[in-house]
């Protein structure tokens, strides 16, 4: 479960990116053949949200710490 939340943070994260390159070009978002209404705010705000997620999820792997157990 938590490889999956790592891929849509990955996703968010690039999404993230891909808005503030076309920001930097100049494109408008209006021009592509999908616009969502609140991104990139939504963006940030799942971003954040599965940061919290992720970490909260694993917490018996907080006592004793081990990578292992945090990453399985």
């Amino acid at each position: 479960m938590n490889l999956g939340l790592i891929n849509y943070i990955t996703i968010t994260l690039t999404y993230i990116f891909f808005h503030r390159a076309c920001k930097a070009q100049g494109l408008d978002r209006r021009s592509f053949s999908y616009f969502a209404w609140f991104q990139p705010y939504t963006a940030y705000i799942a971003f954040v949200w599965m940061i919290i997620v992720t970490c909260v999820y694993g917490y018996p792997a907080y006592k004793p710490w081990s990578v292992s157990t945090f990453w399985s």
